[in-house]
This record gives C-alpha cells, sequence and structure tokens, in this order.
C-alpha cells in the first residue's frame, strides 16, 4: 500500500449468525443470531477498487468476545464507541 493513501477506520457491531437460513421474515431475524462481537471496517481512501481498498490482511478484526442475545438483546440500544490515539467517536 502506498504511504501517501489515507487509513479510515470505523468501529462496528457485528452481528454473528448461529443458524443458516433463506428467505427469513424480519420478525423472525433475531432468531437467527447467536450474538454480537465487536469490530473495526478499515479502508484505505485512494481511486481504487472499493474491493481492493478493503481487502488488506487484518483489515477487518473481530472480537475478542461474543456476547450472546440472551445477554445482550438485540443490540439496538448499544452505544458503540472507538477510541484511537486520545480521540475518541461514536456512533
Amino acid at each position: 500500500m502506498a504511504a501517501a493513501h489515507e487509513v479510515h477506520h470505523e468501529s462496528e457491531l457485528v452481528v454473528v449468525i448461529g443458524r443458516g437460513g433463506k428467505d427469513i421474515p424480519v420478525e423472525k431475524a433475531m432468531d437467527a443470531v447467536l450474538g454480537f462481537t465487536a469490530g473495526l471496517d478499515i479502508t484505505v481512501r485512494s481511486a481504487a477498487d472499493r474491493s481492493r481498498r478493503k481487502s488488506y490482511d487484518g483489515f477487518s478484526p473481530l472480537g475478542p468476545y461474543l456476547v450472546t442475545t440472551d445477554e445482550l438483546g438485540d443490540g439496538s440500544d448499544l452505544d458503540i464507541r472507538l477510541t484511537a490515539d486520545g480521540a475518541s467517536g461514536s456512533r
């Protein structure tokens, strides 16, 4: 990766699917969810194809913990915060 490119990152709530399915109705979607973990969405800002800008080794770190839906619920009321080099942001 060229040094001139800027690397951006943002925190994400990752949904871990525990049971497969197809054409699951919205009202049954949480039945397929095993739990949640933390993730980082990392992207190189450049003119390159988007799939290339997100595909470097280490660009999708997850974890290290899995919280199940019986512990957390549906995750919709979480305050997700990322702190990097002393600066904090939330979504």
